[in-house]
């Protein structure tokens, strides 16, 4: 039989239970009331205790739900598995999980410059070694014109703490050396591209150290044509044509020696 109280009925209810000592639900089963009917009276008496909401945990990314783990899994599969987002997003729809097609590429825009002071500090440390190899690669980047692609450059750079960056730049132009190494001061071993003779030549504290790799090539190119066997006739060519340096003058392509 539903039993009804008033309000002072609750209040010297839910008095009793405060010195009690018992847990709400063994006081309520001993008095056989309903436990909603308690909370609901005791909040509206203003008991001693209150409900509170607990604020949100922070997030990685502002107004976004996604956690540490999932942005993490977005960016080695598209980094270093090379999973492209659209493949990304068919697994998701396919495990149940619903976003728009726009919202991977985005959200990794937003968890790539999290990990920016990262990058910052490994730059830091790696253009600290008294001895840094240097080098450059091109990729297509950008669409400039339907079927055709612009070609930009990394240009990896390994220290001596065995750590190594690849700073983008849009050319291999002279400057670039100069916008990424800075005042660098120490040992600087790359190919033969003239780049990297012009800045040392600018900066009187970088010693300019040839690559032995690329150098080593040609003397196993001397096992080739019979015309070139001579291995000091080779050299000798080699160094005549290029006006007694052993790199190519122009900008593009690469050094090949």
């Amino acid at each position: 039989m539903r039993t009804t109280r008033s309000e002072s009925e609750w209040q010297a209810i839910i008095s009793e239970h405060e010195g009690s000592g018992r847990t709400v639900e063994e006081f309520c089963a001993g008095k056989e009331i309903s436990k909603k009917s308690f909370y609901t009276w005791r909040m509206k008496l203003g008991g001693s205790e209150t409900i509170h909401t607990a604020p949100m945990p922070p997030m990685v990314v502002e107004r976004s739900f996604s956690d540490v783990s999932f942005y993490a899994g977005m960016l080695v599969d598209k980094f270093v598995y090379h999973i492209p987002f659209n493949r990304q997003f068919e697994r998701l729809k396919a495990d149940g999980i619903t976003v728009s097609r726009a919202t991977l590429p985005s959200q990794s825009m937003r968890a790539i410059e999290l990990l920016d002071p990262i990058y910052r500090a490994q730059e830091k440390s790696v253009l600290s070694s008294s001895v840094i190899a240097m080098d450059d690669t091109w990729m297509k980047v950008g669409v400039i014109s339907p079927g055709k692609m612009h070609k930009g450059h990394f240009w990896p750079i390994y220290g001596d703490k065995d750590e190594i960056i690849f700073p983008y730049r849009e050319s291999r132009r002279d400057e670039e050396v100069e916008t990424i190494l800075g005042d660098y001061k120490g040992t600087l071993l790359a190919d033969g591209h003239l780049a990297y003779d012009k800045y040392a030549a600018r900066h009187a504290e970088v010693i300019r150290a040839q690559c032995w790799v690329h150098t080593r090539r040609n003397f196993f190119e001397l096992e080739g044509p019979p015309e070139f066997r001579d291995g000091a006739q080779k050299l000798s060519l080699l160094l005549d044509g290029a006006g007694g340096s052993m790199c190519r003058q122009d900008s593009e392509p690469p050094c090949d020696l």
